[in-house]
């Protein structure tokens, strides 16, 4: 025979318990993104500036024949 005081439990959802889970999967997402992030900014060089001296650099021009180049500009 069923006791009153089981029958007066409520009876649990099934997605009362996933939510665990869910928080750890969460948690791990966002440890791996943070983790990438963190890795990215740390073995980043950045824009390393050019060397100092004469560097020669060729500039293009584009058209509906193609790119051909208009000339060196020494800097």
């Amino acid at each position: 025979m069923t006791s009153m005081t089981e029958l007066d439990r409520p009876i649990p959802a099934p997605h009362a318990r996933r939510w665990p889970l869910v928080l750890a999967v969460v948690a791990g997402a966002a440890a791996l993104a943070l983790a990438a992030a963190a890795e990215y900014v740390l073995t980043h060089d950045g824009n390393k500036p050019l060397p100092s001296g004469v560097h020669t650099v060729q500039v293009y021009t584009v058209d509906d024949a193609g790119g051909t180049v208009a000339g060196s500009v020494i800097h």
